[in-house]
């Protein structure tokens, strides 16, 4: 994976890293958003949702996906 490849060529700790999607990503394409969150977080890396609460999305994705941070 790119991440993690930049990641270990910086020498940076993957925490120190948050990725942010948007609420929009998880809805158009929410298998292939899954699965590649799912990915970075394997990897150490938190996630954000962004603009969370602006489209049709639930709260089920707290429970299901390992969500570190949301911004409304």
């Amino acid at each position: 994976m790119l991440i993690a490849q930049q990641l270990q060529h910086c020498g940076l700790q993957p925490a120190n890293l948050c990725v942010e999607v948007t609420e929009g990503v998880l809805l158009s394409d929410s298998l292939g958003a899954e699965q590649a969150i799912r990915d970075l977080h394997a990897l150490g890396i938190r996630l954000a949702i962004d603009d969370f609460g602006t489209g049709y999305s639930s709260l089920g994705y707290l429970r299901h996906l390992p969500i570190s941070e949301l911004n409304a």
